[in-house]
């Protein structure tokens, strides 16, 4: 048995240093791409939510480090957006010690499918999805209905990345394009810092139950993170648009599987 949970560990970091790869390559995160094999190695469902959260924060860090360079976080996008996604990734984090399995299998489900569709949705549509963007908010004054929108949908990405165990970067890029109008790059680096915020929070709240691996939270982390920072050397050796429409695929199989079990079907 022991050897046996030895080989899926090193299956499970393997798996999560060619995530961190291909994260790195496409500038995404791709949390979702690590969550099933950290599943299969770890008993209970909310013990691999809670550290497929951390090694998201951890990834979405490393990530940010190599970003930050010549990009502005912008702080107003982030008092708004992080605030409101930590707040509900800690309150869906900490509520999913009452879900059950099949429970658990429906939200990563979900997550699993919306975030693969975005992706194949960002591979199609390319760079005119990042420049179809809305008028910044004032630097003083903000609309009361973007700032609610924002923030609304901050919370309940939160709340749902906190169950499955994802930090859901890659849906929350239109709350910063289009709500909120900020300009590719600055989005992208917001994006990344409420990245890391909604990872440790999400973290902290599976945490007050117990329920995440350290051993596998510092091993598979340290391993997403190398294989991001290697990633980055290598994005534009392969078509980005290909890559990321094969990587959408692969989430919406896994996505309509994880769904399938959680209502009984297979």
């Amino acid at each position: 048995m022991e050897l046996l949970l030895s080989w899926r560990l090193l299956v499970a970091t393997l798996i999560g240093w060619f995530a961190g790869l291909l994260g790195g390559m496409t500038g995404l995160v791709l949390g979702a791409l690590r969550l099933p094999a950290i599943y299969a190695v770890l008993p209970v469902t909310q013990a691999a939510a809670g550290t497929n959260l951390g090694i998201d924060g951890l990834t979405a860090a490393a990530a940010l480090f190599r970003y930050r360079r010549g990009t502005r976080i912008d702080g107003q996008a982030l008092a708004l957006v992080g605030v409101s996604s930590a707040a509900g990734a800690f309150v869906g984090a900490y509520l999913a010690a009452a879900l059950s399995e099949r429970g658990f299998l429906l939200v990563a489900g979900a997550g699993l499918l919306a975030t693969g569709l975005r992706i194949w949705q960002l591979a199609q549509r390319g760079a005119r999805i990042a420049s179809r963007s809305r008028t910044p908010l004032p630097a003083g004054r903000a609309a009361p209905r973007r700032v609610v929108r924002a923030a609304g949908g901050g919370f309940v990405l939160g709340v749902v990345g906190g169950v499955a165990g994802l930090i859901l970067v890659e849906l929350r890029g239109e709350l910063f394009r289009r709500t909120l109008g900020l300009a590719p790059r600055p989005a992208a680096a917001t994006n990344l810092a409420v990245g890391v915020l909604t990872g440790a929070a999400g973290l902290a709240g599976h945490g007050a139950h117990g329920q995440f691996d350290l051993a596998m939270l510092l091993i598979a982390g340290a391993c997403s993170m190398l294989g991001a920072h290697f990633g980055a050397y290598l994005r534009g050796m392969i078509g980005r648009a290909g890559l990321m429409r094969t990587i959408g695929f692969l989430l919406l199989v896994v996505g309509i599987a994880a769904s399938s079990r959680g209502l009984g079907l297979t």
